[in-house]
């Protein structure tokens, strides 16, 4: 009679499962950096003039100087250029700031705005504080460790893909570069269903279902930083 709840604690296991499908996706496919149809991997050092060159990959570690750069980096990414033609510019800011738990601090602290500034340029104020020009970016910070140096579990390859402790993204967001969609009807739900064994077989059971890709469709919109030097 399931006193102790021991069965019917299973399908709110199996739908905690579920819910936690959508962010390893998303996460998995940004450590597998696959390659795009332009032939270059999503995240990648080369110059867009050259084919399959997205110029959104640095190894600055997460400072002020190279979330800076980096900005300016997504700031330059243009349309159609090539050698010959500068494209169409795009002026794309990040919104978010993405980081494994080991950077979250120094994230939050890049970000953060000074509370107090300095009103004379000829004043002693002992409470005086340098205006954080970054904070005016409004960047939202996401902290996941998915992306640090333990990983997530691929649900594509049941194998673990790592990322590192030093390692940070930015992100317009919006849904713009990486989508996530839902097969038709589902209602962007897990379908779980129960079931009653019969034919020498007693008890019941249960089974779940959820239909869900992940794909990156731009690469313009994104940037990595390795951290480090590779």
């Amino acid at each position: 009679d399931d006193r102790l709840g021991a069965i019917m604690r299973m399908p709110g296991e199996m739908g905690e499962a579920a819910r936690q499908l959508r962010p390893d996706m998303v996460y998995s496919l940004m450590l597998e950096n696959p390659t795009m149809t332009d032939t270059g991997q999503v995240f990648n050092a080369t110059a867009v003039t050259t084919a399959g060159g997205h110029a959104n990959l640095g190894t600055a570690a997460l400072s002020s100087a190279g979330l800076k750069a980096a900005i300016s980096a997504m700031v330059k990414q243009r349309i159609n250029r090539t050698t010959k033609d500068p494209g169409q510019a795009l002026n794309l800011r990040p919104r978010f700031i993405i980081v494994p738990s080991d950077l979250e601090w120094a994230a939050r602290e890049l970000t953060a705005a000074t509370a107090l500034a300095k009103m004379f340029a000829d004043s002693s104020d002992p409470f005086y504080a340098q205006l954080n020009l970054l904070a005016q970016e409004g960047l939202r910070v996401v902290v996941d460790d998915r992306i640090g140096a333990i990983g997530v579990m691929d649900p594509k390859l049941k194998a673990a893909r790592t990322g590192s402790a030093t390692n940070w993204f930015l992100a317009v967001g919006g849904n713009r570069g990486l989508r996530v969609a839902y097969r038709r009807g589902t209602n962007r739900q897990p379908q779980l269903r129960s079931f009653m064994l019969d034919r020498g077989q007693w008890g019941m059971g249960w089974d779940i279902n959820m239909d869900i890709g992940v794909a990156f469709t731009e690469w313009r919109t994104w940037y990595k930083s390795t951290g480090a030097v590779a």
